[in-house]
């Protein structure tokens, strides 16, 4: 998973090129800075690059200094090629147990295929 802030937007752009598990996982990732930083979703697509599936989150935050926590947030809890670290997904777990709300972004995200890219 990679990111980059944009702080004076207060907005985190996610892209995620993962499948099957990890893919899950780093959806969940998303919706819990949603949910922790009360970030809004108000941009969910994929598209398809070099044979590999894209996902694309924007999430705009309230102000600079929550997306600047939130942001904090994912460097604490992510490795610096994007890996989820081992001890953190015990909040996935709880913020989403049966990965019912990854799931729903990840629909959400296919619903806006964009095939230019293709």
């Amino acid at each position: 998973m990679k990111y980059k802030t944009q702080p004076l937007s207060k907005i985190i752009n996610f892209e995620i090129g993962a499948s099957g598990r990890e893919l899950i996982d780093e959806l969940a990732f998303v919706h819990l800075i949603a949910m922790k930083f009360d970030g809004e979703e108000f941009h969910a697509s994929c598209s398809f690059a070099e044979k590999q599936k894209l996902y694309f989150f924007k999430l705009r935050f309230p102000s600079a200094n929550i997306c600047s926590s939130a942001e904090a947030h994912c460097k604490q809890s992510l490795t610096e090629t994007g890996d989820i670290v081992d001890d953190y997904r015990k909040a996935l777990d709880t913020a989403d147990p049966r990965r019912m709300m990854a799931s729903i972004i990840k629909e959400r995200a296919e619903n806006n295929f964009n095939d230019e890219l293709a």
